[in-house]
């Protein structure tokens, strides 16, 4: 029976306030009812039962998970490329190559220009930082590294001179 609507009309309306968000005094004002007899309402077995189911239902429909929202782009990308829209095609796969693969990142850009001219390297370290961590990445100290620890190859020394070509006999 709790699937039903309720008997009474005003009851039912009542239900279908807080339901939707209303409290107990607001749905009760609503339907011309005074406001301090809205918790006496809600107190009311049938009229709680059919509150829940409401809310339940509402779950139920409003639910979309992420499998639906993948299975929604391949159908509308399978349809654009039959229909030869290619641009729409190229979104689709844009949105699943961004969802599934992390792909296609987009960036922006941090200050207005010219924010960073006069920083120097320690203050960009830190910026740089603080920036990882507001993202929620392990940042390891960059203020420790030295221009020595720059991601040039080390320099190799050079092989000696040799005779050849100097015209010189051993």
């Amino acid at each position: 029976m709790a699937d039903k609507t309720l008997y009474d009309p005003l009851h039912e309306k009542f239900a279908q306030l807080i339901a939707s968000g209303k409290s107990a005094a607001d749905a009760a004002e609503e339907i011309g009812r005074g406001r301090h007899l809205g918790s006496t309402m809600l107190r009311r077995p049938h009229i709680a039962r059919r509150v829940e189911t409401l809310k339940q239902n509402a779950a139920r429909r409003a639910e979309v998970t992420r499998v639906d929202i993948i299975e929604g782009v391949l159908r509308q990308m399978a349809l654009a490329e039959k229909l030869g829209q290619c641009a729409a095609a190229l979104k689709g796969s844009e949105m699943l190559g961004k969802e599934l693969h992390r792909m296609f990142v987009d960036r922006k850009e941090v200050g207005a220009a010219g924010d960073f001219d006069n920083k120097t390297e320690e203050e960009l370290k830190n910026i740089i930082s603080d920036e990882l961590k507001a993202m929620g990445l392990e940042v390891k100290d960059l203020s420790a590294q030295t221009e020595d620890d720059s991601h040039d190859p080390p320099e190799t020394e050079k092989p000696a001179p040799t005779n050849e070509g100097s015209g010189a006999v051993n």
